[in-house]
């Protein structure tokens, strides 16, 4: 069995590969598998329905067991935002560094304090042509520093 891992994101995939290198299961791309240029929309609300998207859309297509995610951001201080929106927080044609930009600019003048936050990631395994999909949720809570170290 192969498990394939539902991120076009290669830093992501990277972290993925490390931390699931001790499975007895080879670990599959969407390049190995011909899906690369595959992109599923979110559309969802929820971070657990968008993975759920990916994670069913990339095994129905590939026809391999797969796992997918999504991640939020949620800033205290920020009435929750970036939320589930984190890699489209500030609108289209922004580069990620201005997407970490925007919340410390936005969070200037809030002392360290009042600068709770909460990065949480779902994980979605879906097999193909099976409706049973298995989610996991987990925060880390902590606070957004002054500026990128």
């Amino acid at each position: 069995m192969d498990l394939l891992i539902g991120t076009s994101n290669k830093g992501k995939l990277g972290e993925f590969q490390m931390m699931l290198a001790g499975l007895p299961l080879p670990l599959l791309s969407l390049s190995d598998v011909g899906l690369a240029e595959m992109d599923v929309e979110e559309t969802a609300v929820t971070l657990e329905d968008n993975a759920r998207l990916k994670a069913e859309a990339y095994a129905k297509a590939s026809g391999y067991l797969t796992l997918a995610d999504d991640t939020g951001l949620y800033v205290d201080a920020l009435n929750g935002a970036p939320g589930i929106y984190p890699a489209r927080y500030g609108g289209p044609g922004l580069t990620m560094a201005q997407r970490r930009q925007k919340p410390l600019g936005e969070l200037r003048g809030v002392p360290d304090e009042k600068r709770t936050a909460e990065f949480v990631c779902v994980i979605a395994l879906a097999a193909p042509g099976q409706g049973d999909i298995s989610l996991v949720r987990a925060g880390c809570k902590g606070r957004i520093a002054q500026a990128e170290a």
